[in-house]
């Protein structure tokens, strides 16, 4: 499942976080399945993405670090990282 890059609609695919626990807890549109997914999400740690490794918590929901910021450079038609 793709997830999407553009910060205000970010999603990670729940069933990297956490499968089935949200059903577990609750039936869709629910605030209970709401809250449930919320905490599946947010236990989520580690979890690799396209640009970053996401974190959420509760007071996070933006979830990366600066290990998903890198400084590039072009050198002879090459990436170079700069340090």
């Amino acid at each position: 499942m793709p997830t999407t890059t553009s910060p205000s609609t970010r999603l990670i695919s729940l069933p990297r976080v956490a499968p089935g626990k949200p059903l577990k807890a609750a039936k869709p549109g629910t605030p209970a399945f709401r809250d449930a997914l919320r905490d599946a999400i947010e236990a989520g740690k580690d979890v690799k993405g396209t640009h970053a490794v996401y974190n959420m918590s509760a007071t996070d929901h933006y979830g990366v670090d600066k290990r998903a910021r890198v400084l590039v450079k072009v050198d002879n038609g090459e990436w170079k990282l700069v340090r």
